[in-house]
């Protein structure tokens, strides 16, 4: 190919035409967190207690943070959103939803949260013991114009049965992350 080189790398396609300095790079914003504790409920649109994963994580720049069940982003931007949550029961659910919700007026400690995402699982029985298993997906960009007002949720909700579901969480770190959710900034708002 012919043309022009600067001292960055980047390449013009035509003679004399101007190089600029390319595109900046990669992922400047990334939290990884996972489910502190197990919580039973058959639905809940506010799962607590969700602690950042530390070790040789990914964890990128300034980290998103939680409280009662609601995100906080560092700064504005277009976010990622995986939920990946692991649920057992006690009794057969016909399915389980994942939920990702979003408020654009939070004030205080509460805000219009509605659902942005969904994801529907159904419930399996390993063959031993009594408690049936599920897992799921959920993934969503949440535009977040204004770090103030703008939070995401993490929710589940369960059809059929008469008992709750529960949703895995652990508290030690060298088992992993059994329901885990990553929040990546992927770009400008």
């Amino acid at each position: 190919m012919t043309g022009i080189v600067n001292s960055t790398g980047a390449r013009s396609g035509i003679v004399g035409t101007t190089v600029g300095t390319p595109a900046g790079g990669g992922i400047e914003n990334a939290t990884w967190m996972r489910l502190e504790t197990t919580l039973t409920s058959d639905a809940n649109d506010a799962i607590p207690n969700w602690q950042i994963q530390h070790g040789s994580t990914g964890n990128i720049g300034t980290l998103v943070t939680e409280a009662s069940g609601h995100f906080t982003f560092p700064q504005t931007g277009m976010w990622l959103i995986i939920y990946n949550p692991s649920y057992y029961s006690p009794a057969l659910k016909y399915y389980i939803e994942s939920r990702i919700l979003a408020a654009e007026d939070y004030s205080g400690s509460s805000g219009t949260f509605t659902y942005q995402a969904r994801s529907f699982s159904s419930t399996y029985h390993p063959g031993s013991g009594d408690d049936f298993y599920a897992s799921s997906s959920v993934t969503y960009i949440f535009d977040v114009e204004d770090v103030a007002t703008h939070k995401a949720a993490l929710g589940m909700a369960g059809a059929a049965a008469t008992a709750d579901m529960s949703i895995i969480g652990t508290a030690d770190t060298l088992e992993g992350s059994t329901s885990h959710v990553l929040f990546m900034r992927i770009g400008d708002t």
